[in-house]
């Protein structure tokens, strides 16, 4: 033992001393190349700072106008005051009362024309539709909305002519609000409005809201309402809009949204049979895009094609099928050489327990979900890197980083396709192509529905060997009702995934991540990522399991 210790000795150290002979000479840097290397750190480091300096500016903005909300809310002012020796048998008598001399005059709000007079819908997906008219519009009318052709059927409300003849007044084809023909006293009256057309003569009483594009529900709304009670508190109301203005102009010269035009722009999107695809084709066809929508069956392409516009393309594509890819981009080759997006949206979600999944399965959905998309991209990144700002948009899932029982096929697929969109925008960063990942919950789409059906199918074509294991009542009252477990049922709007879409397309700096949803950006987040893995199993296994055993589990404890 003690010789064959000092000859290992002996010949690690003849090794390390022959190492030290081979790499006596150090490797040189010349002076240029050190510059340069300097040079591009500086610039790094810089471009890091400014962004980390635009973002904490950004947090100051929020907070310097939520800050100014809340003052006002908080300064309550004078209150009515009983008359003397008058008593009040009832509420409508006091607020009927006297004011004192001091007390603060009523604001008048004016809303946007649209939701007030006039009641229209507008022939797009994302839109929600909270009226359904009934009969013909009194008129239709064809505009495009920052960049977005747009056509509204209007129905007029009573004395909307009234209103435009005499508070409005008509400037370049567009109605402008006369405030001071509503009112004389602009210290009171404020106006609420998208369109800065709108308020033109009078920004110091407007309040800039986003459009109905980026914000389809109005949500948005719901946070300006401590503002608006807060300017009950103020004598003037152009003191607070004033600093508003201000700020939303330095918010909006900092952090100014670039879109691309969509002229000339053409898009291919897989699995627009259905739901998000569909969807997708639908808006950014509506945008001005060209579209190349791939669907899988006849019944898809015929109800597609009567939604898209004739410079739209629509054709059968099974991205399973190398032939048919190989089709599609000599389609593609045909109108353009440059590709502006890819979006590979296609998918299915199949199998159960792993113990049910067969591995015909496993291979199918893999097949669909994941290698399906390789070669989409692979294939088309030629037509990609032709010209600088084009990108892959990827469908991937919030399974694709949270992985829950009975999903592991689908869950597999979808981790895989995190993994090579990561790898495909780390690689092609050099080509400036830009890799999204959209990461939805549950949302009402197809590929949820009827979910419940096949679990049931797929218990009854399962092995009399896994039956016995896991026995029928266990499998009925605990595992297949399942299917229709706590994130099924709250299932989302799946308009919020196609709102996305469009900002990953539209968007000259799109986000890597999408987390549309409260699913996705909330509560599977922070199962995923903010608590311990095993309360996160613990959690689930009381969403997923009852308290019910398998059959084999039973007959084991039966024995012992």
């Amino acid at each position: 033992m003690e010789s064959q210790w000092t000859t290992s000795s002996t010949s690690l150290t003849a090794a390390a001393s022959a190492s030290r002979g081979l790499n006596h000479e150090k490797p040189t840097l010349s002076v240029v190349g050190l510059l340069l290397k300097s040079v591009r750190h500086l610039c790094l480091s810089t471009s890091k700072l400014w962004t980390f300096l635009l973002l904490n500016i950004r947090k100051l903005l929020f907070l310097f106008i939520r800050i100014w909300a809340c003052l006002y809310v908080s300064i309550r002012m004078s209150k009515k005051k009983y008359k003397k020796g008058k008593k009040y048998t009832d509420f409508t008598e006091f607020f009927k009362c006297a004011v004192s001399e001091n007390f603060l005059p009523k604001k008048i709000l004016v809303l946007d024309l649209d939701e007030t007079l006039i009641h229209s819908h507008h022939d797009g997906l994302s839109r929600v539709v909270t009226v359904k008219p009934t009969g013909l519009p009194d008129f239709i009318i064809r505009v495009e909305i920052e960049r977005h052709p747009v056509r509204f059927f209007v129905y007029k409300r009573p004395h909307v002519d009234y209103f435009l003849e005499i508070h409005c007044t008509l400037e370049f084809g567009a109605y402008s609000k006369d405030l001071a023909a509503i009112n004389d006293d602009l210290s009171r009256i404020f106006i609420l409005d998208n369109s800065p057309i709108a308020y033109r003569s009078y920004p110091s009483n407007a309040i800039p809201i986003k459009s109905w594009f980026f914000d389809p529900t109005d949500t948005c709304l719901l946070s300006l309402l401590p503002f608006l009670d807060a300017l009950r508190f103020c004598r003037d109301v152009r003191s607070v809009l004033v600093v508003l203005y201000i700020v939303w102009t330095i918010y909006k010269y900092l952090f100014r949204a670039t879109w691309v035009n969509p002229s000339g722009k053409y898009v291919l999107i897989s699995g627009c049979d259905s739901g998000f695809g569909f969807g997708s084709a639908v808006e950014l066809d509506r945008q001005g895009y060209s579209i190349f929508a791939g669907v899988y069956t006849n019944e898809g392409k015929k109800l597609l094609s009567e939604k898209l516009s004739s410079k739209a393309t629509v054709f059968k594509l099974d991205i399973t099928n190398q032939q048919d890819i190989e089709n599609c981009l000599e389609l593609v080759k045909r109108k353009t050489i440059n590709l502006h997006a890819l979006i590979n949206n296609a998918g299915i979600g199949k199998g159960g327990l792993i113990d049910w999944t067969s591995m015909s399965t496993y291979r199918e959905v893999m097949d669909v979900n994941f290698f399906s998309h390789v070669a989409m991209t692979k294939t088309f990144l030629p037509l990609l890197c032709q010209q600088a700002d084009s990108r892959v948009i990827n469908l991937c899932s919030m399974c694709g980083y949270f992985s829950a029982p009975g999903l592991s096929a689908y869950s597999a697929s979808k981790y895989a396709l995190e993994s090579f969109s990561d790898c495909l925008r780390r690689e092609m960063f050099v080509f400036d192509l830009k890799v999204s990942i959209i990461e939805p919950g549950f949302m009402k789409t197809p590929i949820i529905e009827g979910h419940l059906q096949e679990q049931e199918k797929l218990w009854q074509n399962l092995s009399i060997e896994i039956k016995e294991r896991w026995g029928e009542s266990y499998a009925k009252n605990s595992i297949i009702p399942q299917a229709e477990n706590f994130f099924v049922k709250y299932a989302e709007n799946p308009s919020k995934v196609i709102r996305v879409i469009q900002h990953a397309v539209s968007s000259r700096k799109p986000m890597i991540r999408y987390r549309p949803g409260w699913q996705s950006s909330f509560l599977v987040f922070a199962l995923e990522f903010l608590i311990p893995t095993r309360l996160t199993d613990f959690i689930l296994q009381l969403i997923y399991f009852s308290g019910e055993r398998p059959a084999a589990v039973n007959r084991q404890l039966a024995k012992d």
